[in-house]
C-alpha cells in the first residue's frame, strides 16, 4: 500500500492548536498540489495522507487503529482501480469506517453522481475549484464541516 504523508503547517494566525487528520483519495497529482496549497495558506495545521484510489484509502483506513483514524475523508469519485462510488459501498459495511466523515471532492456536477453518493453514504458533496480564485471557500467549508460533527459527537454545547 502505497500513503503518502505530508505535515502542513498553516500560514495563517489561526493555525489550531491540534492537526486536523485527512485522508485524501485523489489520483490527479494537480487536484492534490492544489488542495496542498489551500491548506497551507489556510492557517490550518494538519496532517495529510494521500492514497490514489479507493481500494487503497480502504486498505490505509483497515490497517489504522482507532486512534489515528482520520478526522475527514476526502474522496474523488472517479479514479482508478476502486472508483469513489464502490469505496462508498464498502465503507458502509464497516461501522467503524463509516463513522468516519466523507466529503466527495469531485470535478463531476451530474445531479446522479450527487444523489448515488449521498445515498451511499457520503456526508457532503462538494465541486473541485477549478483555479485558486473559485477555491476560497473550500476550506474554510470543510473546516466547519469536520470541527462541527467532531463537537456534536463529543457532546460540546449539548444541554
Amino acid at each position: 500500500m502505497s500513503v503518502k504523508e505530508l505535515e502542513i503547517e498553516g500560514l495563517g494566525d489561526g493555525a489550531s492548536a491540534s492537526s486536523l487528520r485527512i485522508l485524501l483519495a485523489e489520483d490527479n497529482p494537480g487536484d492534490v498540489q492544489l488542495l496542498s496549497v489551500l491548506l497551507e495558506l489556510s492557517g490550518l495545521s494538519v496532517s495529510l495522507k494521500h492514497v490514489t484510489d479507493g481500494e487503497k484509502a480502504l486498505s490505509y483506513l483497515r490497517c489504522t487503529g482507532d486512534p489515528d483514524l482520520p478526522d475527514v475523508i476526502l474522496l474523488d469519485l472517479r479514479m482508478p482501480r476502486m472508483d469513489g462510488f464502490d469505496f462508498l459501498r464498502e465503507r458502509m459495511k464497516d461501522t467503524r469506517l463509516s463513522s468516519v466523515p466523507t466529503v466527495v471532492l469531485t470535478s463531476s456536477n451530474a445531479p446522479r453522481d450527487r444523489r448515488l453518493a449521498m445515498e451511499l453514504g457520503a456526508d457532503m458533496f462538494m465541486l473541485k475549484p477549478d483555479r485558486m480564485d473559485d477555491a476560497e471557500g473550500l476550506i474554510p467549508s470543510l473546516e466547519r464541516f469536520v470541527r462541527g460533527r467532531t463537537e456534536l459527537h463529543s457532546g460540546e454545547g449539548c444541554p
